[in-house]
């Protein structure tokens, strides 16, 4: 395997050169996405998909634009090369991505995720999911902003309808959404006036688009389904081949340490098997970077590369083939040779009347030498030393895992701290003191623990999450009912959509000097006092409790604890004096992007 890897560096340090930038741009939700999208995936699960065409062998009818084309049209695919395609709402977690060659062919993948969706032996999971590849053709203008182009193919590398269970989630294949249902697609250039896109279609692009009154990129469009594939800045092919190679290490160890723990052949054979695949699968991934990265001239000199390798490779495996047989053959002879000694000498031995023939002829048997208990001991253990460890280590991890749970100690009541100032984040101690002492032991543990969760939320959330993985933690939280009371400023309430996601509780507790809306505001309390914050705290920092839903867990079960986090607000709320009028209590409107949430069924 490692000599696969070597190659697709080899195979990756070719694409090192070539040119071309990487800057993503991603498109970013909006309010209304989620509704929108759930409509268009219903309109997709109805509509047809383009005719699956088995594409093997369609070196035959490589489908590409010629010189004289390009001169007609202005637009190329060659143009298209530096562009990276991407059909989604923004809302939820699903996308298509693909990219085009210069010759019109494509390849993407779609995916939609729904983690609610578990089973026996998917408890991560449904994911739908397609890998697909084609050709467009026709490249024709339309006008100075407006090109056509045909969809002349298009195949799934997995066939449509089929399922199997990877990493405890169930894959169901599926075909592709965006390309379904027409066989002509509209290209838009950048400067094209928004007039000439139907609404639907402005729909899908606007949160990328930088200009309310013309395209700022080249737009894709399925006009029968008024979908628009908005388009950003693709990787260089250097990162891309880079990008491919780090995978395959990561997959590739993960799947070596899967091979030291199996315990029998099958098992072993089928990782295995799995990663030639995926060293097979990588280095044609790179060599299709390769060939739509180079000219001819250069191509042709890489596949010549190529070949000679491979016929040294093969005349190297074949030397070593017949030197390995060539030993075998030499030690069998020599072993026979020994055997017929052996019986020579044993039949000289009968003849001279040395022994008769009830006497082991053939065979004499040593005797092994008598072995002490420590000797036996040692012996056992330096030929057992690898099973010996590997059960050590699963009955540690064992017993680690059972220590863990008795000892650890079971929060009664969790509270998202959704703030990014730094100084009540670190009275996060202090504040966890605080509130205990309103809280029941809810869990009967003889223990009463409230755990404070913070997440900083500022207005670079979104950009920064590769890095902090802030928005992920929020959303996951989102997406559980173990936190109920909330601790946020005015910009948290903005990012989780404050007015759908928590309660109203200026409803139920109508005339409270300190509620206004969704939020218990702490301004003009002692609250800083009680937790021994320095100066005064935050002028919009409130207590609010999120609206019970169904989440991952039952919506009875987020009720429970609802009704646990509501008991202690009302007992903060009787212990905190309010010592001076809440004049400067204002509240803000959300803006139209959040977290995505589980709604209620």
């Amino acid at each position: 395997m490692k000599k696969w890897a070597e190659w697709l560096l080899v195979a990756g340090a070719l694409c090192m050169g070539m040119a071309g930038c990487g800057s993503e741009e991603k498109n970013t939700s909006n309010a209304d996405a989620e509704q929108k999208s759930e409509t268009a995936s219903e309109t997709r699960e109805e509509g047809q998909a383009p005719e699956q065409t088995d594409t093997e062998g369609s070196e035959e009818a490589e489908l590409q634009t010629t010189e004289s084309d390009h001169a007609e049209t202005g637009l190329t695919f060659a143009d298209l090369v530096a562009l990276q395609f991407e059909f989604c709402s923004g809302a939820g977690g699903w996308s298509t991505d693909f990219t085009i060659e210069k010759d019109g062919s494509f390849s993407g993948v779609y995916h939609d995720s729904d983690m609610g969706d578990t089973g026996d032996g998917y408890p991560n999971g449904t994911m739908y999911y397609c890998n697909f590849s084609g050709h467009f053709t026709n490249l024709t203008k339309v006008d100075d902003d407006t090109y056509e182009m045909s969809l002349a193919d298009i195949s799934y590398q997995n066939t449509v309808g089929d399922t199997e269970i990877l990493d405890d989630m169930l894959y169901v294949y599926t075909d592709v959404y965006g390309l379904e249902g027409t066989d002509t697609f509209r290209i838009y250039l950048p400067g094209t006036p928004r007039e000439k896109l139907t609404e639907d279609e402005w729909f899908w692009i606007a949160a990328g688009n930088e200009s309310e009154t013309e395209l700022t990129m080249t737009v894709i469009v399925n006009e029968p389904n008024e979908y628009g594939i908005y388009s950003y800045e693709r990787s260089t092919p250097s990162e891309e081949a880079q990008g491919i190679y780090n995978s395959l290490l990561n997959y590739n160890d993960e799947l070596e340490q899967q091979l030291q723990s199996a315990s029998t052949q099958q098992e072993m054979n089928e990782i295995t098997a799995q990663m030639y695949q995926n060293s097979d699968d990588s280095l044609n991934q790179i060599w299709h970077i390769v060939k739509y990265n180079s000219d001819e001239t250069e191509f042709a000199q890489i596949l010549e590369e190529q070949k000679s390798w491979i016929t040294e490779k093969e005349a190297e495996a074949e030397e070593r083939r017949q030197a390995l047989l060539a030993e075998r053959e030499k030690k069998e002879k020599e072993e026979y040779a020994k055997k017929i000694q052996q019986d020579r000498i044993e039949l000289m031995r009968l003849k001279q009347g040395i022994i008769t023939e009830s006497d082991t002829i053939y065979e004499e048997k040593e005797e092994k030498p008598k072995m002490s208990f420590w000797k036996k001991l040692g012996n056992f253990l330096y030929h057992s030393k690898w099973w010996l460890g590997i059960t050590v280590f699963i009955v540690g991890v064992f017993v680690f895992l059972i220590v863990d749970y008795v000892t650890k100690v079971r929060p009664d009541m969790i509270v998202l701290l959704i703030t990014d100032d730094t100084e009540m984040q670190n009275h996060r101690q202090q504040l966890e003191e605080y509130l205990e002492q309103f809280t029941d032991d809810e869990n009967g543990d003889g223990k009463v623990h409230v755990d404070i969760y913070p997440i900083p939320v500022s207005d670079n959330i979104d950009d920064m999450d590769y890095f902090t993985g802030n928005s992920t933690k929020l959303s996951a939280e989102f997406q559980m009912g173990e936190a109920v009371m909330v601790i946020t400023d005015a910009k948290a309430n903005e990012y989780i959509m404050a007015d759908e996601t928590l309660t109203d509780l200026s409803e139920k507790y109508t005339g409270h000097e300190n509620i206004r809306g969704n939020g218990y505001y702490l301004r003009h309390t002692d609250f800083a006092t009680k937790i021994d914050y320095p100066g005064n705290v935050d002028r919009d920092l409130s207590i609010g409790l999120r609206a019970p839903v169904k989440t991952s867990d039952s919506k009875e079960k987020m009720q429970k604890t609802y009704d646990v986090a509501e008991k202690v607000l009302l007992r903060v709320m009787d212990d905190l004096d309010n010592t001076t009028e809440p004049e400067d209590i204002v509240t803000t409107e959300p803006a139209e992007t959040a977290v995505t949430t589980t709604k209620e069924d």
